[in-house]
């Protein structure tokens, strides 16, 4: 993880994290060394799918069921002090140099513990060393072994300003254009778009990719739920999200995103979740919500020539394409116009 990254976690922690005292799990503090393990707001720790409420601790444990640290659950950025062995006391009191770091959940609602199965870092190993700084991605227990996905996108071609959702795309097809992915049309199905993910030790190389239909207020699948992988699911682990969404650029995650039976929730609409160009790959839609830039017809990462090309030859088509990023079923003035605006606009992939 870059020096930068690391502060800039580091910064925002200092400033807002909650290091509220845990009441359920007990453990020896002030031993003289210590570590610090930060679980940001985003992580959004759960049981299942429930998420830790307010007043629900953190627990941390070794190995050998030691409590050496813990935190009260405020819903925001949550500092942990995990306290290492006292060399001037008999008893083993912490944590020493090589314990792999494990993590317990207090519900305070049901007053049962749950052991966390999912444990992954942004930044650090979770194993203990003096003054060592974590960061996680993932905190949980995993119930089952599905896969799952909470991403959000718009799309500016097809946005209404006026409803504030996206148009249902004329004449849709069961079928992406991506691939042979096939589902089942629901009502406010806007168009298709295809998920990559790209592992952190390779971001050159795409390890797992599928497509899903993107619904008009910007969820995949369908309009209220997440998406679960029962088949063709990923291998947990670390991933970079890249996004192609029909005749629009595509975009990709600033940051890495752990991939577990947990919940990882990703809004491309937002700004500072995405890696951007020198000319931004986000359309601002509406004050504070941003969409994909349309124009982007033949699928690569820049909107040139190539692109003007292929909309002028295709004028007057009908039916769905990703020549027809504004989903009226034809291929008009509108596509001319948007993709002579947008010449040159790009996404880093």
């Amino acid at each position: 993880m870059h020096i930068r990254t690391i502060l800039s976690v580091l910064v925002g922690v200092l400033l807002s994290s909650n290091t509220s005292l845990a009441q359920h799990f007990t453990f020896t503090a002030n031993t003289g060394v210590n570590a610090t393990v930060i679980v940001p707001a985003t992580v959004n720790p759960s049981i299942g799918l429930t998420v830790l409420e307010d007043g629900d601790e953190i627990g941390v444990f070794t190995q050998s069921g030691l409590c050496v640290g813990a935190a009260m659950w405020q819903g925001e950025s949550t500092s942990i002090t995990v306290w290492g062995d006292d060399s001037q006391t008999p008893q083993t009191d912490g944590c020493v140099v090589g314990d792999t770091l494990h993590y317990r959940f207090w519900d305070n609602t049901a007053q049962q513990e749950y052991e966390c199965n999912v444990a992954m870092y942004r930044s650090g190993s979770g194993v203990w060393t003096n003054n060592g700084f974590y960061v996680l991605s993932a905190l949980g227990v995993a119930q089952d072994s599905v896969i799952r996905l909470n991403l959000r996108a718009l799309a500016a071609g097809l946005f209404n300003a006026e409803s504030g959702n996206m148009r249902e795309s004329a004449f849709l097809p069961n079928q992406s254009p991506f691939d042979t992915v096939q589902q089942e049309l629901q009502d406010g199905a806007s168009t298709w778009c295809r998920v990559e993910l790209l592992p952190q030790d390779d971001t050159s190389a795409v390890s797992w990719q599928y497509s899903f239909l993107l619904y008009n207020n910007g969820r995949l699948a369908t309009v209220t739920s997440f998406v679960e992988l029962h088949e063709h699911a990923p291998t947990p682990g670390m991933y970079a999200i890249r996004l192609h969404v029909a005749g629009h650029l595509p975009v990709r995650t600033k940051h890495f995103h752990a991939i577990s039976p947990l919940i990882p929730e990703v809004d491309f609409t937002n700004p500072a979740n995405i890696r951007t160009g020198i000319y931004s790959n986000l359309d601002e839609v509406v004050n504070g919500v941003f969409a994909l830039v349309p124009g982007n017809v033949n699928a690569d990462h820049i909107i040139n020539a190539s692109d003007r090309a292929i909309v002028r030859n295709s004028t007057a088509n009908v039916g769905y394409s990703f020549v027809d990023f504004d989903g009226n079923g034809i291929v008009n003035a509108v596509e001319r116009v948007t993709t002579r605006n947008n010449l040159y606009r790009y996404s880093p992939l």
